[in-house]
């Protein structure tokens, strides 16, 4: 997986673990459905919405090669996840993804999170999300 899938993945559970925070809703197991809050489907429906409305994320990173002695460089990037869609029955996200490093392409894809194949999530630093 490269590091611009990487990076787009962190930041679509870092959004949606933010609109999920933001929205602030109870969460009743499967098994019993929601007396007092929104269903699933309305749930889903707020987050991929808010998702939707992110727009473009423009940022520098400085990166050191701690591995040579005094190598550096800064790397502009240019990030947006757009479409994004949440299909219940599947249990996944589908969305596009638009990156720019340096003002090159780096990447311009669509791309399906199914959260059946996550074991768990964990939010991390970006300096600890080095593979």
């Amino acid at each position: 997986m490269s590091t611009i899938s990487t990076i787009a993945k962190a930041v679509l559970v870092a959004l949606a673990t933010v609109s999920i925070a933001s929205a602030q809703h109870k969460v009743t197991p499967a098994s019993k459905p929601a007396v007092n809050g929104p269903s699933l489907e309305v749930t889903l429906k707020f987050i991929q919405d808010k998702i939707g409305q992110e727009g473009r994320l423009t940022y520098s990173a400085a990166v050191t090669d701690t591995a040579q002695q005094d190598v550096s460089w800064k790397n502009n990037f240019v990030v947006e996840l757009s479409n994004p869609f949440f299909n219940v029955a599947a249990c996944s996200i589908t969305y596009h993804w638009h990156a720019e490093v340096n003002g090159k392409l780096a990447d311009d894809n669509n791309y399906t999170l199914n959260f059946r194949e996550l074991s768990k999530i964990v939010k991390l630093p970006l300096e600890e999300n080095q593979h």
